[in-house]
């Protein structure tokens, strides 16, 4: 099975959006090219991006995501997660770094 197509998520996203309330563009049409490149047009993938960039967009009170923030979020980046070492017995295993890919 493959990944929705450029015009598929961008579609998909409007939808999202307008489920949501949206009435007016919220993302660039160059955000939208970067998250579909990363999520590879994986639904999922596509919902964790987008999510990631409304918060920066919201920290940085921006009215509209445009690339840098989609550039920004995790999942559209070479990063990827592991969980980090254990100091000792009191550290959470949970706790993640993020390790740069090369």
């Amino acid at each position: 099975m493959s990944g929705l197509s450029a015009l598929e998520t961008k579609a998909y996203i409007k939808h999202h959006l307008r489920l949501a309330g949206v009435k007016h563009a919220l993302f660039s049409d160059e955000a939208v090219a970067v998250i579909c490149h990363f999520s590879k047009g994986i639904p999922r993938k596509i919902n964790n991006i987008c999510t990631a960039c409304l918060l920066d967009g919201f920290l940085q009170e921006k009215s509209i995501i445009d690339e840098t923030i989609a550039r920004r979020a995790p999942g559209s980046s070479k990063t990827i997660r592991k969980p980090a070492r254990a100091a000792g017995p009191s550290s959470s295993a949970s706790q993640l770094e993020q390790i740069p890919v090369k």
